[in-house]
């Protein structure tokens, strides 16, 4: 209510100046530039609200552009947060893989025939165990054990080497 009573002060104020201007102005060539630029201006003072209002728009429209870049930004943060989990998943998946492929391959070299290689690692890559499933008996099985503690920085303890399906350990 306030804002309409100050727009109407504002209304009545300026028809009043602009009334005095064109009594004080007696040529009628300069009242007819006086009425115009007066006609403008109090055009302008009567759109008032309407600018304000416009005004008001653009701001509103700054806070929901704003709200919008917040919203997307921690958007992208769960997305790379979430990208970041899975490429440390594929990472350890692939070191796995390819340390059980290099057992393979070493026990392979002492003459084991290798049925199944489960090596475990922590989060932070390092190894815990290697368990290694043999189909039968190998000639140089501790050899091969030291060979793989060494290589793998293990302690001989944290190697399992089992033969057959029964899982008899050596």
């Amino acid at each position: 209510m306030d804002i309409i009573r100050e727009w109407l002060k504002q209304v009545v104020f300026c028809m009043c100046f602009l009334e005095l201007l064109y009594q004080l102005v007696p040529r009628p060539v300069w009242q007819k530039y006086l009425k115009f630029t007066g006609g403008l201006i109090f055009t302008l003072v009567l759109m008032q609200p309407v600018l304000q209002m416009l005004s008001m728009d653009e701001r509103m429209d700054q806070i929901t552009w704003k709200w919008q870049i917040l919203e997307e930004s921690r958007n992208l943060r769960e997305a790379q947060t979430e990208l970041a989990e899975f490429q440390n998943q594929q990472i350890q998946t692939g070191v796995k893989e390819e340390l059980e492929r290099q057992v393979r391959i070493l026990v392979q070299d002492y003459g084991g025939a290798v049925e199944e290689v489960d090596v475990q690692i922590e989060e932070n890559g390092e190894i815990i165990s290697v368990q290694i499933r043999l189909q039968k008996v190998m000639q140089q099985i501790e050899e091969c054990r030291t060979q793989l503690a060494v290589c793998l920085g293990l302690d001989r303890k944290q190697i399992t080497i089992q033969i057959g399906k029964e899982g008899r350990q050596e």
